[in-house]
């Protein structure tokens, strides 16, 4: 039986990189994102966000179980996940019962920044993935991230930013590509 095309759409990136915008718009081609009850949504601004409340809470908890003793030299926010190393895989129940959900409405969409740090995980539970990895120029993004915390340093969230794309990165390494439409018959 041939591989199945793409149709679980992961999109990965740092905090403040396009990523809402991307899922947004990804849904309004047609993937299911899920419903408007069941997302997180900002009313001040209907463009940010656009995160499934169950993967996000599946991956703070994750991230929380995750993050080493190191973290606690900076006040950082918590969903940054600074200090995370994923060095167990979790799959637990409940992830899998939100996969099953998206699956019985393919093609499917949903992001996380957090999830970047543990797409690897998910990517497991997957039999049909694809990855979108939204980048934004590492500076922009730590000087977007400063307003969260003051006494963190352009390089050190440069780090945070390292962390998240090379975690992306390996989890998608081998995420198949959709198969390139067949050949057309020579003339």
């Amino acid at each position: 039986m041939p591989p199945l095309p793409p149709s679980q759409i992961l999109v990965l990136g740092m905090h403040h990189a396009g990523t809402s915008i991307v899922a947004n718009l990804t849904m309004r081609m047609g993937a299911n994102g899920g419903t408007l009850e069941g997302m997180l949504l900002h009313p001040s601004n209907p463009l940010k966000y656009w995160e499934r409340a169950d993967v996000v809470g599946l991956d703070e908890e994750r991230l929380a179980a995750g993050v080493d003793a190191a973290a606690a030299r900076y006040t950082m926010p918590d969903w940054v996940a600074y200090g995370f190393d994923a060095t167990k895989v979790h799959s637990s129940a409940e992830a899998k019962g939100v996969v099953a959900k998206l699956n019985a409405q393919r093609p499917w969409v949903t992001k996380d920044p957090r999830m970047s740090l543990v797409a690897s995980e998910w990517v497991e539970l997957l039999d049909a993935p694809a990855c979108v990895i939204v980048h934004r120029e590492p500076l922009s993004i730590a000087n977007s991230m400063m307003i969260y915390s003051h006494n963190v340093s352009l390089a050190e969230w440069s780090s945070v930013y390292e962390s998240y794309y090379t975690n992306a990165m390996r989890a998608c390494a081998g995420v198949r590509a959709a198969p390139p439409p067949p050949a057309a018959p020579p003339h």
